[in-house]
């Protein structure tokens, strides 16, 4: 039989010593009291801040919105660079890494396909994908036999091999940068989103199915805070040293720019459909400026980088006095400017991965926004999406856009297109 008692175990464990004397009662009341002091300053700082957030100016909250490789993220740096001078130079150089890799990718990327050229059953794994975001037709075994060349030669060969470490280096830099490409690949099995209003579908289509896992090596994300590129998971790559890296990339800069101006490489990928000069994140012709230990990364390198975007991201934009520098050295600002920062001086901007894998994940930020700007490439007329082939990806933006114009949750917000 259990016995309740009607004293308060916690006036127990707080009670005093029984056998406690008159000094240890004094310093016991003394400790008391410094720490009820200090719970009252602390509880007058939040009071304070409060009052102070109170009579701060709203901060505008900014959605972007569009498919994947719309340029949200490229919008999102412009307005950092535009707006935010100081702050975007503090953050430019942790970017070196994400620059760097995304050209270890591209020679990566070469590499593979001379590996592949020796294979008579070599298709086209990937003719089918370029480094640009297009989709092409699936280039058959015997059309690329015909168009391409058969072996190597003893400079590929060699260029190839010379090569090699970079694979490693490319795995130092994810480990590094906490970056991950398990999960960048569009999973064939993943549930897809037309617009976060809809219900999940899959595509039962094998040859979309077959599609969707070829893409598995073309794309990166960052783990964590997305308003800092280098934040993330470092456990794996705590012993991964990005200047080590940069060393690397200097030693094989010649053999880099080899493998570039290589006449029968640039013949294989043409023969394949492959322009990497037409996707985000290239920088072989860069070579010489970026392969080499003293790399500083400029805005357009910045800019152009890739580093794809996962759920979604928040960014803190404050305005500053000082407008940015321009080539000239001088610093302007147009009225228009001026009006803006008058009357919201900080911007919360959301940045958001529009695979259709990520749409469900926008839906919570959907609510308490400034306004909404939706992004639509018109230049992608005749391409597919990525995840799923048999999408066209103008459609698909015409599709979101509907569904975001007559969604009655965002019916109050301004939309700019």
């Amino acid at each position: 039989m259990t016995l309740f008692s009607d004293k308060d175990p916690l006036s127990i464990a707080w009670a005093p010593p029984a056998n406690e004397t008159p000094e240890e009662k004094a310093a016991r009341l003394e400790r008391e009291a410094a720490a009820q002091r200090v719970s009252d300053a602390i509880d007058e700082s939040l009071k304070a801040e409060s009052a102070a957030l109170k009579k701060r100016p709203k901060a505008i909250k900014l959605l972007l919105l569009g498919q994947s490789e719309s340029g949200k993220s490229t919008l999102l740096k412009n307005l950092q660079m535009t707006y935010a001078p100081k702050a975007w130079e503090e953050q430019r150089a942790s970017w070196r890494s994400i620059i760097q890799l995304n050209l270890i990718r591209s020679v990566n990327f070469i590499v593979d396909i001379l590996s592949k050229v020796d294979s008579p059953r070599s298709t086209s794994y990937y003719g089918t994908r370029s480094e640009s975001g297009r989709t092409d037709s699936p280039t058959s075994s015997t059309d690329s036999t015909h168009s391409e060349p058969c072996k190597l030669s003893d400079k590929q060969a060699l260029l190839r091999l010379r090569l090699g470490p970079l694979r490693t280096v490319e795995e130092d830099l994810r480990r590094c940068m906490g970056i991950t490409v398990e999960s960048d690949h569009f999973d064939s099995d993943a549930e897809q989103w037309a617009t976060p209003f809809d219900a999940p579908s899959t595509s039962t289509d094998p040859e979309a199915v077959s599609h969707r896992r070829r893409l598995r090596e073309f794309f990166v994300r960052v783990r964590g805070d997305g308003s800092r590129v280098s934040k993330g998971g470092r456990k794996d790559g705590k012993n991964s040293n990005p200047d080590e890296a940069t060393g690397v990339i200097a030693s094989c800069a010649e053999d880099i720019k080899a493998l570039w101006e290589d006449e029968r490489v640039q013949a294989l990928l043409a023969a394949r459909g492959v322009d990497l000069r037409l996707g985000a994140g290239f920088f072989l012709d860069d070579i010489d400026r970026i392969a080499v230990p003293s790399y500083v990364p400029s805005d357009s390198d910045v800019v152009r980088a890739r580093l794809r975007t996962v759920g979604v991201q928040e960014h803190r934009l404050v305005f500053e006095d000082e407008p940015k520098r321009e080539s000239d050295g001088s610093r302007r600002r147009s009225n228009e400017d001026a009006v803006w920062m008058k009357h919201a001086r900080e911007w919360i901007v959301c940045d958001v991965g529009g695979c259709r894998s990520s749409r469900h994940a926008w839906l919570p930020y959907l609510t308490d926004l400034s306004a909404i700007l939706f992004l639509a490439p018109v230049s992608c007329f005749d391409e597919n999406l990525a995840e799923d082939p048999e999408v066209n990806r103008l459609d698909d933006s015409i599709t979101l856009w509907t569904a975001v114009v007559k969604s009655p949750l965002l019916a109050k917000i301004r939309m700019f297109e």
